[in-house]
């Protein structure tokens, strides 16, 4: 449904359209809003916090399952904006597809920052990619790609010399987590491998069978690039996920780091797909070997832009001035240009940790990470403070909404009984 009230845009500058509300969008938003722009969301739900800052002018609700989302996007655009306005993919897998296959008749009335699906489908396809690496040298996770029962069978008849633990997963992973509200499975067994293949309706797209690296699943690397009209890199910041409260859930504390060999081989990948925009490339360290393995490439904006920003690289920015016609040179020397440890910390998610038998077992262990040399906290800002009072207000609402569904789902029995 297209919105009735959102005045038509008259400002000379463009303004940006961002689709998510999540904890990533107030990263996105904090990008830009010392530009003087104005900042529209495209939202799942209407429920996310990105809703609730103040740079956020007008929310327009519509869900990635709406046959006509691309057409109902295109018609919001002609119906309320002079001005070509900016598209940016905020933490919204679902859209980045969908606005992506529909790239060239986008570009008749807006200026997206992401690039064709020809291109997307590239990054997101994680057999391709892995190829891509491996033709580069660059090191990646033995994965062997299972398409149906019948392989399953007969790659454990064969000898494929399988070590237990294994880690599975989706080709598709994004459609995978929405279902399952997981990223993957860990098994020991091929007992296992064949119940969780059963469980998860043969990981949809097709299960990609994984080496299981030591160590904390959750702890994962990310380069954050930022490439031009050309897909070179023009800026680069690293990362490192220390945890997620939930098992392959978004991070909740992360910290600013620095491989070289993890940074350059993340430019490889990414001018390799021919990527434009922003694009987050992931590995995970393997100390058996001491190699950085690539994992995935995500293309669209990830929360650690907020952590990027806080150490003197505003992406959001680069992303919006290269679409609106600043050029960029490619980065002439990939350099780090900031400290190690700088935190991103989400605390009102990372709370969920004391209720977890993990965090009882070394309290100090997960106090002392917080320690580091300097700091964003999600979502709190003096400039923007209604994300992060809003998002108190429904922690301290959540016990009673539970109590009151309790009684609901209580009365609704007794009824039913009764009738």
């Amino acid at each position: 449904m297209i919105s009735e009230e959102l005045p038509v845009h008259k400002n000379n500058s463009n303004p940006v359209i961002l689709f998510g509300d999540g904890i990533t969008s107030l990263g996105v938003i904090r990008g830009l809003r010392d530009l003087g722009i104005e900042i529209f969301i495209v939202s799942d739900t209407g429920r996310g916090v990105g809703k609730y800052s103040k740079y956020a002018n007008e929310i327009f609700v519509l869900h990635p399952t709406d046959p006509d989302y691309v057409v109902k996007v295109i018609d919001w655009i002609k119906n309320n904006f002079s001005e070509k306005p900016v598209l940016m993919v905020a933490g919204n897998d679902d859209a980045l597809e969908l606005l992506s296959r529909e790239h060239k008749l986008l570009c008749e009335f807006a200026l997206p920052t992401f690039p064709t699906w020809e291109v997307v489908n590239k990054v997101i396809n994680k057999e391709f990619m892995y190829e891509i690496a491996s033709d580069a040298g660059i090191p990646t996770i033995a994965t062997k790609r299972i398409d149906s029962l019948k392989d399953l069978k007969v790659y454990f008849q064969s000898d494929n010399n399988t070590s237990f633990p294994v880690f599975l997963k989706s080709s598709n992973s994004g459609k995978f987590s929405e279902r399952y509200g997981t990223k993957g499975v860990v098994c020991h067994s091929e007992t296992e491998v064949f119940e969780a293949y059963r469980k998860y309706d043969g990981f949809l797209d097709g299960l990609l069978l994984q080496d299981f690296l030591p160590g904390d699943i959750d702890q994962i690397s990310a380069v954050l690039l930022v490439l031009n009209k050309n897909s070179e890199v023009i800026a680069v910041a690293a990362n490192e996920k220390i945890r997620a409260a939930l098992l392959f859930g978004s991070t909740t504390l992360s910290s600013s780091a620095w491989n070289q060999k993890m940074v350059e081989n993340a430019v490889i990948l990414a001018e390799t797909a021919g990527y434009v925009g922003f694009v987050g490339v992931q590995f995970k360290y393997d100390p058996r070997d001491n190699e950085f393995k690539f994992l995935e490439i995500n293309g669209r904006f990830s929360v650690s832009v907020s952590l990027a920003q806080r150490c003197g690289i505003n992406m959001p920015e680069m992303v919006y001035k290269n679409v609106t016609g600043v050029a960029f040179p490619r980065m002439q020397s990939l350099e780090r240009s900031y400290q190690d440890k700088i935190l991103l910390w989400w605390p009102l998610a990372d709370i969920l940790l004391l209720a977890q038998k993990r965090f009882y077992m070394e309290p100090l262990h997960y106090l002392s990470t917080l320690k580091g040399s300097g700091y964003i906290v999600e979502p709190f800002s003096l400039r923007d403070p209604m994300p992060a009072l809003v998002t108190c207000a429904k922690l301290m609402l959540m016990p009673f909404g539970k109590l009151i569904g309790k009684a609901q789902s209580m009365f609704k029995r007794k009824s039913e009984m009764n009738t």
